[in-house]
């Protein structure tokens, strides 16, 4: 079973994820922002197979956690997939080019498709 790392700020939407990436099989484990991110990554004793964050949260952003990954050099062995309502355009960044973007409000068929051309990417 694949295991999925939530990070999101907004309790409502990170609930509806969570719920809805569970129903597709998916074992998912939220967090509030990017430093319980961080924390959840050191403590689990499975590695997670995926994460999905959003750049605008309190204590820690997206930006931050994903930077702390670029720095230690996790990131490069993750699938990451960044939500977030600014649009894609906006976040020119070298961070940007090593995750896949999806803007909210995500659909959830795309974000289960999304999720699932990551995971058979990472089979091959």
């Amino acid at each position: 079973m694949k295991k999925i790392l939530l990070i999101e700020d907004d309790e409502d939407i990170r609930t509806l994820l969570s719920a809805a990436l569970s129903t597709q099989g998916y074992t998912v484990v939220s967090c509030i922002n990017g430093l319980e991110g961080l924390t959840t990554l050191a403590e689990e004793t499975s590695p997670f197979d995926l994460i999905i964050v959003d750049l605008m949260m309190p204590v820690m952003n997206g930006w931050e956690f994903l930077e702390k990954l670029d720095n230690e050099g996790t990131l490069a062995k993750l699938s990451v997939v960044v939500l977030s309502g600014m649009k894609n355009s906006d976040l020119s960044t070298e961070l940007t080019k090593k995750v896949t973007f999806l803007q909210k409000p995500v659909l959830l068929h795309l974000l289960f498709a999304t999720v699932e051309r990551l995971f058979l990417a990472t089979e091959t």
